[in-house]
């Protein structure tokens, strides 16, 4: 991966991240609340592409065992989402304290739920269970999981893997599953773009189309209008309504165009510029995870407004909140890789020691 490619991946990461940011905290300013429905899902669909692609580089060039891939996935994910689920669980309880809320249904039975947070298996099949006031938290459903159907795919060189992908592929259901495709897109990017021979003149042609076809598409609603016909691909089998599917797969596509020919320009940005967009980016997903329960709170203590300036100051609300948050979580990811490749020691012992008795 280029220097250049990389900080560009990182502008896509912040991009995204301000996607779903906007389409989320513009229902506190009432001249945005009628802002187009669906924005901040077309942010994961970026971030599933951009997943795949950035998981697959660090399996192939830092990652040569499956313990390194296990340990920096989890780490990355359980330094944020285990503070997530806290957060989420402490607004839900301010919330109620100050009647504001009824008492969530999840802290009447965390025995039941925590499992479900804790193991990603929220949207298994017809599950449909986040963190109270953090529904965001319902993309790592699918991400984890897609870490743990390539992992095996890529370090197992088994020819059952095959099968074994397969059978996960069924437990963890359609609505999963249907999404895979979209993060393989990402993997194909790095494992087959290199190999792709295109002139520079075709390269930017195709990412300045793949931008623009992007940008009118968030304007117009079009990937909306496109999911009108997803009813002929409802399976009453099993009863899945693939709601977003088409839409989901034509911004993708568009992604995965702009993606390979990113790949084939150098760009060219100022080191300072970098340093400042990979700042930015390293916020991001906390961004993702805390924006809600800070919003749920700002939005029901102070509510939706029309003066700009209550907007504002709302807005830097949330932010230093996140960034504060991200301070002592996902920028203290290396203490949780140190906690698993503790675990993953003493495992070892215990298991060599049993076989040494």
């Amino acid at each position: 991966m280029t220097e250049s490619f990389s900080v560009y991946l990182e502008i896509i990461r912040v991009f995204a991240t301000l996607l779903v940011f906007i389409g989320h905290t513009s229902s506190l300013y009432t001249p945005l609340s009628d802002i187009r429905p669906g924005i901040g899902r077309q942010g994961v669909i970026f971030f599933f592409v951009l997943s795949g692609y950035v998981i697959s580089w660090c399996a192939n060039e830092k990652e040569s065992e499956l313990r390194q891939f296990i340990t920096n996935r989890a780490a990355r994910i359980y330094s944020v989402a285990l503070p997530a689920i806290i957060l989420s669980f402490t607004v839900s309880l301010i919330l109620y304290l100050a009647n504001r809320s009824d008492f969530p249904y999840q802290l009447k039975r965390l025995w039941n739920y925590l499992p479900i947070y804790l193991s990603f298996t929220g949207d298994f099949w017809t599950l449909s269970e986040t963190p109270p006031n953090d529904f965001p938290y319902w993309s790592l459903d699918y991400e984890v999981w897609y870490y743990v159907m390539f992992g095996l795919f890529f370090y197992l060189k088994a020819r059952w893997r095959i099968y074994l992908t397969i059978f996960i592929a069924l437990v963890i259901g359609p609505y999963i599953t249907s999404m895979f495709p979209l993060w393989l897109f990402g993997s194909f990017i790095y494992f087959k773009g290199k190999n792709l021979r295109i002139s520079k003149i075709t390269a930017k042609l195709l990412f300045f189309v793949s931008t623009i076809s992007y940008l009118y598409i968030a304007i117009s609603n079009t990937d909306i209008h496109i999911n009108d016909y997803n009813i002929f691909l409802n399976i009453h089998i099993i009863h899945w309504t693939p709601k977003y599917f088409l839409g989901d797969y034509v911004v993708g596509l568009l992604v995965v165009i702009n993606f390979i020919s990113a790949s084939k320009i150098e760009f060219i940005i100022k080191k300072q510029l970098s340093f400042l967009i990979k700042k930015i980016a390293s916020y991001s997903f906390s961004c993702y995870l805390f924006h809600i329960p800070i919003l749920a709170l700002v939005s029901t203590f102070i509510g939706k407004s029309d003066s700009i300036i209550v907007f504002i100051m709302e807005i830097f609300v949330i932010i230093f909140s996140v960034i504060f948050f991200a301070k002592f979580t996902e920028h203290k990811k290396a203490l949780y890789r140190s906690f698993i490749n503790n675990v993953f020691a003493k495992i070892k012992y215990a298991f060599s020691s049993n076989g040494n008795q």
